[in-house]
């Protein structure tokens, strides 16, 4: 398997439903299925949706979705809303619906959360104990540092909102630098979303109206080698506390975040470079199974056309 296909693989879950996109069940749904006919397909991860849209997107995938003995599900992943213990019976209805053999197949696998406290990362991981969980955090403050440690005792996935459609949305790279840093000293996964269509942080339109306001990105090179280089690093530190202080953010990390040269970066056959630091083929693949797992994007195709135009064919 080539560097490219190690960084990326599986990488970018498809949330087309949410804005800047903002597409219909039905246009996201068609997309979905084309990207995965594509010849991009093993760059694809999972259908993001709320789960209070499972059972709309269940009749509108219809014929869509693979189906009969041996077909293979696509995977979805459900954003769980203030009710918790209402979103499960929706996940469980519609697992139940497609694991039957005359509807299409598909199966929520991974769910979504947005937490303010350890107290609601704590509720949620009893109420989903079956499935993955991405739990969406702040980039700062005392709270943040205590729910990661609640995300890291119940075995689950950090996440962390990295774009919008205001400027005011996009967090600085000292917060994403610190969210990065914070998780690699835990040892706990984390997904990005929103904000990353651009392989390199830069300035952007930040929606797709002809008329949009304009702002910092960042970048979707930028976050992905940068978590390379923040795990890296904690591994050198040794195992981290279970709480408590974790020390300064690395240099490297936030100026990798904070890089906007297409040259800095290099794909190699031995792995992927930033200037003279170079991650090995076995740290990127080690890293996107345990660490970087996914990227929320709105679109699929931007990301992708605009890493090709850099070199980085995919």
């Amino acid at each position: 398997m080539t560097t490219l296909r190690l960084l990326l693989g599986g990488l970018i879950d498809y949330a087309g439903l949410f804005p800047p996109a903002g597409l219909s069940m039905a246009e996201a749904v068609r997309l979905y299925a084309s990207y995965r006919r594509g010849r991009s397909a093993w760059a694809l991860g999972r259908f993001v949706l709320p789960a209070a849209r499972l059972a709309e997107f269940s009749d509108v995938a219809g014929a869509l979705l693979p189906a009969g003995e041996g077909a293979i599900p696509w995977l979805v992943s459900a954003l769980v809303g203030p009710d918790p213990a209402r979103d499960l019976g929706e996940v469980l209805a519609f697992n139940a619906r497609h694991a039957r053999i005359d509807e299409g197949r598909a199966r929520v696998d991974a769910v979504e959360v947005r937490v303010a406290t350890a107290e609601e990362v704590g509720a949620v991981a009893r109420v989903f104990d079956d499935f993955s969980v991405a739990y969406e955090v702040q980039a700062r403050g005392r709270e943040t540092e205590d729910a990661l440690d609640a995300v890291q005792a119940a075995g689950g996935m950090a996440k962390l909102r990295t774009g919008g459609v205001t400027e005011e949305a996009v967090p600085e790279v000292s917060s994403v630098a610190s969210f990065l840093w914070a998780c690699a000293q835990r040892r706990v996964a984390f997904k990005l979303t929103a904000g990353l269509h651009h392989p390199l942080r830069g300035e952007y339109a930040l929606t797709y109206e002809e008329q949009s306001p304009r702002g910092a990105m960042h970048g979707l090179l930028n976050v992905l080698v940068a978590a390379l280089a923040a795990r890296r690093l904690a591994g050198a530190a040794g195992a981290a506390p279970a709480t408590g202080e974790r020390g300064e953010v690395p240099s490297i990390v936030t100026s990798i975040l904070a890089e906007r040269d297409a040259r800095a970066f290099a794909l190699r056959v031995s792995g992927v470079a930033w200037r003279a630091e170079v991650f090995s083929s076995d740290e990127v693949e080690s890293a996107r199974a345990t660490f970087a797992v996914s990227i929320g994007s709105c679109s699929f195709e931007e990301p992708l056309s605009e890493l090709g135009a850099l070199g980085w064919q995919v």
